[in-house]
């Protein structure tokens, strides 16, 4: 599927352009634009698992997407002209288990606008893109973190995690380098 939804008129804070929830999937997502709602969250992911979405695209002041309750979701690419309000985050995990975010650059609004349907900017400095609650300790973000990957627990069925066939020439993930891993919540 892909998914497309920029409309701003008539919501209140519990509207989602997009809301799954209760979903065994799998889901799988090729590119979904989400922008300018005037809730909570464009979308939201809850009580649900095996959610894949390869590209994500966000524009406005709320959040992007929140991920609640969730196990085994990925999320492969985001950007956008987006910029949550001082404080807040485009993108929110709570409480779930198995996920993995990989490529979360954006470009932010920055340029102080009002009237614009896309919202307002904000200094990167004020707002974060990514804020995950669990259970147990985590360790923030900074404001100006963008997460090349950022995984907790083990995604299963992942074209992103899945390991070469037998009899492949490619270098086997165990043995090659990592480039950039910013955060990684897997557990030992």
């Amino acid at each position: 599927y892909n998914f497309t939804q920029f409309s701003h008129r008539n919501q209140g804070r519990n509207y989602r352009h997009l809301a799954v929830r209760n979903a065994r999937g799998p889901l799988r997502i090729y590119q979904l634009n989400l922008e300018c709602a005037r809730a909570d969250a464009n979308a939201e992911f809850r009580n649900s698992e095996n959610i894949f979405i390869y590209g994500l695209k966000g524009e406005g002041n709320e959040r992007i997407l929140d991920i609640l309750n969730c196990r085994n979701v990925e999320i492969l690419g985001y950007g956008g002209d987006a910029s949550a309000k001082p404080g807040a985050a485009l993108l929110r995990v709570q409480n779930s288990d198995d996920f993995l975010l990989a490529n979360l650059v954006e470009q932010p609004r920055i340029k102080k606008t009002s009237g614009s349907m896309a919202g307002q900017g904000y200094s990167p400095d004020l707002w974060y893109l990514l804020k995950e609650t669990h259970e147990g300790p985590v360790q923030p973000l900074s404001h100006r973190e963008r997460p090349v990957l950022y995984r907790r627990g083990n995604p299963q069925d992942s074209p992103a995690m899945s390991k070469p066939a037998p009899k492949s020439t490619a270098t086997p993930r165990d043995q090659m380098a990592p480039r950039a891993v910013v955060q990684d919540r897997s557990t030992p």
